[in-house]
């Protein structure tokens, strides 16, 4: 594995330097150490009423090869300055046996939210997840043969007050609920899992979906890119990201780019047979508004103050073949549909509203669940059943899938630092020469629109040999599809294996 590089010498002599270890001496430090830090964590621990580290092991068989593997599900305890507890962090580690540990490759992982505790990624591509059974509970724990770990490591972590993560007093909520303080705890948990287990000199990448794609960029800044100590990482995963700006939402600079916003409206309508375009592919829907958009609309909508009424009408014609919608509410809207509004208006005449997934639709005033659903089970209980049973951690606190009230109560301020996830990436190219990046869209997402992060990363100008991009007849969580997610984990898995 050819390892991003070292911004300073000093740190390259060191590297040198620790693979002259021999391996039995290595070995012996690193279970030193491992004690030293256990002990320590334990009494805080404790102290904090969390429940012991569980460790089990297992097997899978992925792509022909059977790697057996060992799991660890545990709470992490996170202090402030003052080095007093404060919120516990939950990850649940899967660890391929054999071979040279400081060698393989290590991901961590993390949904979105912002407030989304990791289990839909930890059900996409951990060794073990949940399947359908015939008998009840009407849920099984299955091998996974699209899991990551014959290629990586993998730590999933949820984010204080999600998951089995919680906060130890009631007023700690405002130091982690934010983009900054979320950042600096996920760097100190990262940083701290890497020396408890003797991984610093491991290749590392991080894997972040939908609010993932702002958090990845808070790490990056706050570990690879500070001036003192850096932590390199190889490269990164984004599924469906956004984007970090540092304004009152993390989501606004999708409703404030409309050039960003027709292809995923192009594809919505498309697919629900609306548009004049429909003996066009996929594919070929997507190029279409994809062109339309980069040239003859973008340069509209720089001018528009500057067009008269007959050009006006003729962009919002050619705006409504492609998306279905009518020239009249176009034109009303300035030459843009906000995504909001799309989806309400799009399938009007029969009452219905699109979901986020453009696939999907509901009836006008009928709230789907927020969360995800199972047919046939109780997905909520196979959830904690998989930690509790399969992975053998005993506690009895509540799980939180999507605390509700971290979305509300988030900061979204950036005071220090680059603001955007774009920026932060130009800059990891700039100071690592081997650091790569991976995009995954969906054609069908109504949430992050996939044209949105592709048209911004390709605006920072980043190496095209170090920026894979690839998209996939599905929404939002595209690792979740389970029609989509063995092409994408393919495409992941080619990813890394370039990276060696």
């Amino acid at each position: 594995m050819t390892a991003a590089h070292e911004p300073t010498k000093r740190s390259m002599d060191m590297h040198d330097s620790a693979q002259k270890i021999s391996r039995r001496s290595a070995i012996a430090g690193a279970g030193a150490m491992l004690a030293t830090l256990a002990a320590g964590e334990g009494q805080a621990a404790r102290a904090a009423g969390v429940p012991p580290t569980a460790m089990t092991h297992g097997q899978v068989t992925i792509r022909g090869r059977v790697i057996r593997y060992r799991a660890e599900a545990g709470q992490t305890v996170m202090r402030n300055a003052a080095g007093v507890p404060r919120a516990t962090m939950f990850s649940v580690s899967y660890l391929a046996r054999g071979g040279t540990p400081h060698r393989r490759p290590v991901t961590f992982i993390y949904n979105g939210g912002p407030g989304g505790a990791t289990w839909p990624l930890r059900n996409a591509i951990a060794p073990a997840i949940i399947g359908r059974a015939d008998a009840p509970p009407g849920y099984a724990f299955v091998e996974n043969p699209d899991s990551l770990l014959d290629v990586s490591d993998l730590v999933f972590i949820d984010a204080p007050g999600t998951g089995y993560s919680r906060f130890l007093s009631e007023d700690a909520k405002a130091e982690y609920w934010g983009i900054q303080q979320d950042g600096r705890a996920f760097s100190k948990f990262i940083v701290r899992w890497l020396r408890a287990h003797g991984r610093m000199s491991s290749p590392k990448y991080l894997l972040g979906e939908s609010y993932g794609g702002t958090r990845t960029g808070q790490i990056l800044e706050m570990l690879a890119l500070r001036e003192e100590d850096p932590v390199a990482f190889e490269a990164v995963t984004l599924i469906s990201p956004t984007l970090g700006t540092g304004t009152d939402s993390v989501f606004g600079v999708v409703s404030n780019g409309p050039v960003t916003l027709v292809p995923s409206e192009a594809v919505a309508a498309w697919y629900n047979r609306r548009g004049d375009f429909l003996s066009d592919t996929l594919e070929q829907i997507a190029g279409r508004a994809q062109n339309f958009a980069a040239g003859r609309y973008a340069d509209a909508l720089a001018r528009i103050d500057r067009l008269d009424g007959a050009e006006k009408r003729a962009v919002a014609h050619e705006l409504s073949a492609l998306i279905g919608v009518a020239p009249d509410a176009i034109l009303q809207s300035r030459l843009s549909v906000p995504i909001p509004d799309f989806r309400h208006l799009l399938l009007a005449s029969e009452g219905e509203v699109l979901g986020g997934d453009s696939r999907k639709h509901h009836p006008k005033g009928f709230e789907p669940p927020l969360l995800d659903t199972a047919k046939g089970y109780d997905l909520n209980a196979a959830i904690i059943a998989m930690v509790r049973v399969k992975l053998g951690y005993r506690t009895n606190q509540p799980y939180g899938r999507d605390p509700i009230e971290a979305h509300e109560k988030w900061n979204n301020t950036i005071i220090s630092g680059r603001r955007t996830l774009p920026a932060i990436l130009e800059a990891m190219t700039h100071a690592y020469c081997g650091f790569g990046v991976f995009l995954a869209g969906g054609y069908f997402d109504l949430i992050v629109p996939y044209f949105l992060p592709l048209t911004a990363l390709r605006a920072a100008h980043l190496p095209e040999a170090r920026f894979v991009h690839r998209l996939y007849p599905t929404g939002h969580p595209v690792l979740n599809d389970v029609a989509a997610r063995p092409a994408a984990v393919s495409d992941v898995r080619a990813f890394y294996r370039s990276r060696a």
